[in-house]
């Protein structure tokens, strides 16, 4: 019996059990199948989040497949044209305001704590675990480091935590420290602490936050410069030395102590010119979230995840000349770097563990494909200005913005009913001042420039929203999609 005989209830119900790609080859080879999955909300709208990048949310009695199929469409053409539905102004009433800021995708709430008690240096947010890790910043404490865990709602301690509050020693003042970084992922947190002024050097601490345990406590070279945690179970850490390069590492997240990491690769980056330095080299990346609680959010897929690497280079060109910067940004995809991981722990299961060699990969056998370098001034590191495969730059002088889709599928889809949609398939090619040799990066690209009536500092982004930032007189804009 042919298998396309089947009731179509059958093949339907087969069909929803392969990945989107097998769906979309066998509506290209049969139309019986083809017409099968177009009719089905439930298969089409798998195929449509994940060509996406997105996830499917989770679906109750009171949100159907083609709702949210139609929402998708709705939000793909929006963000194609910069067409938001929505503003809101939102003015902050604190002479005592300080901007510090996390954006996490979902649905939008307004919680308020009218003191945590402490100052606060950094913290990290995920939704979901209605949760928030901060790193206490109080400088009289001199060497005794605390991440408080606690719920968002009620500002208490998280019922998940075995402990609290996290104590260590940083074996310095907390008031050098001039950079930090709060991570998590899952039943993870990471802190990374860093001094520009190089009086002490760079440390990665990760604990599992539930049961307490610290399962990492490294420091690094002095030239390594950011940090970036990748998943659960593999972070990347970008260094000035030479050219700049990123190297990844994975570890044990279920360790019951502090235990071996291992490193899995070291990306280098274009080799430089004589007269210039790394001065930056730090990470965007969207936060890392366990699953949305709302049903009918959309929330990206990790293999489709943009790493932003901000990029300044000094130029000195003479002992008379000041030294001038140059602002770049390069875009990876986080699968790239994962790709590295995988590729490691394969080796490790055939040569045995610690057996396996760790890589060193020139820019010229990786970087190409796989990025696209662009000249932009980039937002400061606490700016979340990447998410899932978009980007956005905001420009004061002409009061515009500009978001960058990576995704061009998506894209395409509508490239025909929006008029300023711009695509980059083009490779950018750059050599003097910056490098030894032509650097060529072939990524493709969508972006969409539109004015606003409004200026602001910085502007962040998510699945559903645009936040700009204004800093002088606090006031959040909000663009809804």
């Amino acid at each position: 019996m042919a298998f396309t005989t089947l009731p179509k209830e059958t093949l339907e119900q087969i069909m929803s059990h392969l990945d989107y790609r097998s769906l979309l080859r066998f509506g290209s080879a049969c139309r019986l199948l083809y017409e099968i999955r177009k009719a089905s909300p439930e298969l089409q709208c798998f195929v449509e989040l994940s060509m996406d990048g997105l996830q499917m949310p989770l679906v109750t009695s009171s949100t159907s497949h083609a709702e949210l199929l139609s929402r998708l469409r709705d939000l793909r053409i929006s963000w194609a044209g910069l067409d938001w539905k929505r503003f809101t102004e939102i003015e902050i009433q604190n002479e005592q305001f300080t901007m510090v800021c996390e954006l996490a995708g979902g649905d939008s709430r307004t919680i308020e704590h009218s003191s945590l008690g402490f100052p606060i240096q950094d913290f990290a947010i995920d939704p979901a675990q209605d949760l928030i890790i901060i790193f206490e910043g109080d400088g009289s404490l001199y060497s005794l480091a605390r991440l408080h865990i606690r719920t968002i709602s009620t500002n208490e301690s998280h019922p998940n935590a075995s402990q609290g509050i996290l104590e260590f020693s940083t074996g310095i003042s907390i008031g050098t420290i001039s950079r930090t970084a709060v991570a998590i992922a899952m039943d993870v947190v990471a802190l990374y602490i860093y001094d520009f002024r190089y009086t002490f050097r760079p440390r990665l601490l990760i604990w599992n936050w539930k049961n307490g345990i610290l399962i990492q406590d490294l420091d690094f070279m002095i030239s390594n410069y950011y940090f970036s945690l990748l998943n659960r179970d593999s972070f990347a850490i970008t260094s000035d030395y030479q050219g700049g390069a990123i190297m990844v590492y994975s570890f044990d997240p279920c360790a019951t102590g502090p235990s071996p990491y291992c490193l899995c690769a070291v990306l280098n980056l274009p080799e430089l010119a004589l007269n210039i330095t790394v001065a930056q080299l730090s990470i965007q990346s969207e936060s890392i979230s366990s699953g949305y609680p709302e049903v009918s959010t959309f929330s990206s897929s990790p293999e489709s995840q943009l790493l932003m690497l901000c990029l300044e280079y000094h130029i000195s060109e003479d002992w008379d000349t000041p030294v001038r910067s140059s602002y770049h940004c390069l875009f990876v995809y986080k699968r790239t770097l994962l790709d590295y991981v995988d590729r490691f722990r394969r080796e490790e299961e055939l040569k045995g563990a610690g057996n396996a060699q760790s890589l060193e990969v020139d820019w010229g056998s990786w970087g190409e494909m796989n990025t696209r370098l662009i000249n932009r001034i980039f937002p400061p590191l606490w700016v979340r200005s990447v998410h899932g495969q978009r980007a956005i730059f905001n420009f004061q002088d002409d009061q515009s913005i500009d978001v960058l889709n990576f995704n061009l599928t998506s894209s395409a889809l509508v490239s025909d009913e929006v008029s300023n949609l711009e695509l980059h398939d083009e490779p950018s090619s750059f050599k003097s001042p910056l490098f030894r040799n032509v650097v060529c990066t072939r990524l493709p690209y969508y972006s969409t420039t539109r004015t606003v009536n409004e200026n602001f500092n910085f502007c962040m982004i998510d699945e559903e929203r645009i936040v700009g930032m204004e800093t002088k007189s606090p006031t959040l804009y909000v663009y809804g999609f």
